[in-house]
Order: structure tokens, then sequence, then C-alpha cells
């Protein structure tokens, strides 16, 4: 169920408010998605992963069950092999495993790692169908840029060319109303930042190049849709459907936690995640009363 087609900004909240609590919303249902029981993430076509973070590296053997190793010296070939964890070929899934203690940041780095095309195809058309109901002028476009890690992955045995960062997919809304556009990241942890919606005036400094592209939707997601796992696709669908049943302007009215818990206890249910691991990770409540 949408919001009504009268929908205003309610009077005691700003126009950001409003477009912050909508993608919110957005975001919390990606990450269930991501706590998926089962979720192939797209890490495995790699023979292994590094994740360099303040001076140590964890390496993540992607194709098989996987464990995490620490190793003191980036650039030491015997720490490396000594920190590799055999797998064996006869192995199906792809499962990370993260030791206690490990930085929760890391984690979720790692799950939203090459993710960026996929959440902005899975939730771009809700997204702006919602924005549209109270801000009927509004443009919702997915962008392509190109970002400066802060928190780098990179293939062991193909190295990533630093003069020629790939492209990163994110959602940029424009509101007549407001001063600033904004860009909406759904996946910007995998680069070790962690604010998600910001004005370009404040995202344009994670741009590791001028490249900055509009690209056409249906054609974007015509070239994409080969590369999305079987998997991906069912749950694109699954997500997209729920989208259109949630009464929006029901959510809309709630506090933010318990609307938050209610997206999220209704996206677990049809993607069948871990509820309690979504609320845990990105909401920060350990024990629901």
């Amino acid at each position: 169920m949408t919001a009504s087609s009268s929908s205003v900004v309610p009077c005691e909240k700003t126009a950001v408010q409003t477009l912050q609590e909508i993608a919110e919303l957005h975001r919390d249902i990606f990450h269930c998605f991501l706590e998926r029981e089962g979720t192939v993430l797209p890490v495995k076509k790699f023979d292994s992963v590094l994740v360099d973070v303040f001076n140590r590296t964890v390496e993540l053997c992607t194709i098989h069950p996987q464990q995490v190793h620490y190793c003191d010296d980036f650039d030491d070939p015997a720490a490396l092999r000594a920190a590799r964890h055999p797998f064996s070929e006869d192995a199906t899934e792809v499962i990370p495993f993260f030791p206690a203690g490990t930085d929760l940041s890391l984690e979720i780095s790692y799950k939203k790692f090459n993710m960026c095309d996929f959440s902005v195809a899975m939730l771009l058309g809700s997204l702006e169908e919602q924005i549209q109901e109270y801000f009927p002028d509004a443009v919702v476009d997915w962008l392509e840029v190109s970002i400066a890690p802060a928190r780098k992955f990179s293939r062991l045995n193909m190295p990533s060319d630093p003069s020629e960062p790939s492209l990163h997919s994110a959602i940029l809304v424009t509101i007549p109303d407001l001063v600033d556009i904004y860009v909406i990241d759904f996946t910007i942890e995998q680069f070790g930042y962690d604010k998600w919606i910001l004005p370009t005036t404040e995202y344009i400094n994670f741009r590791a190049t001028t490249k900055w592209n509009l690209p056409d939707l249906t054609e974007t997601l015509t070239a994409l849709e080969p590369y999305f796992p079987s998997d991906h696709a069912e749950c694109r669908w699954i997500v997209q459907d729920l989208c259109t049943k949630l009464d929006w302007s029901a959510l809309m009215e709630m506090e933010r936690q318990e609307r938050r818990i209610d997206v999220i206890t209704q996206a677990c249910k049809v993607l069948d995640s871990d509820k309690d691991q979504v609320l845990r990770k990105y909401l920060g409540i350990t024990q629901m009363s």
C-alpha cells in the first residue's frame, strides 16, 4: 500500500527529514536482504579478498567456506600464506565467518562489497515512488561515480589499478524546494565510510575522479541483469512486491524506531532473514523487550 496521493510533509518535519526517513526504511529492507539465510555474496567470484584496515590485513577465502584470518604485515608474502585457510573443492556454499571481537564495521563492509548495483536495482523504483508522494516534482536518478576508498578490497590474483577506479552506483535525488541535491548510498560502508545520505556538496569529497554519470535506467538494468545471481533476482522481486504492500502512510506516522522495527519484521519474514542479526547490526538492539 502506498502513501496517499495527497501526502504532505508534516509541519513539524523538514523536507530533508522526510527524505531521510523514506530512504532509511528502504535501507533497512536492504539490510534484511543482506542477512537472508543462504544469500550468496557476489564476492564469491574472487579467489580471495584482502582488506587493508588500519594497518592490519584480513584475508577472506571467498569461493569456498570462509574463515577470517589476521596477519601483521600486509606486504609479507610468508605472513599471507600462513594466514591462508585451506578449503575443500567439494564445498558449494559461501559462508563468511568473523571471529569474536571482529570490528562490526568490517563485517558490514564485506557484506556490502560489490553490492551497489543490486541495491539500486532493487530499491530505486519504490524509493522514487515514495519520495514523489511527498515531493511530486522530485527527480530520482541512478548515479554512477568513482569513490576514493578509506577501506579497500582487492583481488590477490589480480591487483586493482589505482589509476582507474571502478564506477560505483548510488541514487541521486533532486527536490526543487531543497537547496542541495542529495545522494543516497546504500553501500558506502564498503569503502570505509558511514554517512550514507548526504548533500552532493559533501558527498563529492568521497570521489576519486571527476566521473559523475547519470546512466539510462532501462539500459543499465538490461546490461546488469545477466550478472545478478539467481537468488538475488528472486529476492529483488520479493522486495519489490513487499514495497507495494507496505502501508507507507502509517509507517511515516510512527516513531522512528517503531517504524524501523515494523519494516524489518515484515521484510525478514518474506525474505526468511535473521531478524535478530538485522536488529543487532544495524539498529544496535541486542534483545527485544
